[in-house]
C-alpha cells in the first residue's frame, strides 16, 4: 500500500514580512485582506509588488535551510518531509 501524505498548511504573510524594511511590513499589513489587486493604491501596489519580486528571485534560489528561515510555515513543511 502506498503511503500517502496529506499537508494543510497556513498561508500567512510571514514570507514577505520576515523579509520586509519596516514601511514594507506595514504595507503588508495594511493591504492584506485585499481582494483585488485595483483596491491597492498605485504607489503602494508597486512597492509591495518589488517587494514580491525580490522575494521570489531570493526563495528560488535558496537551499533547504535558507528556505525554512524565511518562513515558519515552509521551515514546518521542509521539517515535515525531512522526518525518517
Amino acid at each position: 500500500m502506498e503511503n500517502r501524505l496529506f499537508v494543510f498548511s497556513p498561508c500567512g504573510t510571514s514570507l514577505l514580512t520576515n523579509q520586509a524594511a519596516q514601511e514594507e511590513r506595514g504595507l503588508v499589513s495594511k493591504h492584506a485582506n485585499a481582494k483585488h489587486i485595483e483596491e491597492i493604491p498605485s504607489e503602494d501596489s508597486l512597492k509591495l509588488r518589488s517587494l514580491a519580486k525580490r522575494v521570489e528571485e531570493k526563495l528560488a534560489s535558496a537551499d533547504l535551510e535558507l528556505a525554512g528561515k524565511m518562513s515558519a510555515e515552509l521551515n514546518g513543511i521542509i521539517k515535515l518531509y525531512r522526518r525518517p
